[in-house]
């Protein structure tokens, strides 16, 4: 999977994100539940851990407070579907 980029909703510059970053976003708007993430990407704990944290790099880069935020975002700036 190529890494997405998506326009910061508050500056208007380009920010890049991880493939894999995008991959747990999208599991987490579709509702998925930490063991079904990990089950279906085929990822370990750790790293889930590791890639939940990178979500939380891409709500500060996109600006958002939240996870709904983010998700919201993400969905509006066409990063997630």
């Amino acid at each position: 999977m190529v890494n997405k980029v998506i326009l910061e909703s508050n500056v208007p510059k380009f920010i890049v994100i991880p493939s894999a970053h995008v991959e747990v976003l999208q599991a987490l708007a579709d509702g998925w539940a930490p063991k079904q993430i990990r089950v279906n990407l085929n990822i370990s704990h750790s790293t889930y851990k590791r890639r939940l944290t990178g979500v939380s790099g891409v709500a500060t880069k996109m600006g958002t407070g939240t996870l709904a935020h983010t998700i919201a975002e993400s969905f509006r700036q066409g990063l997630i579907t």
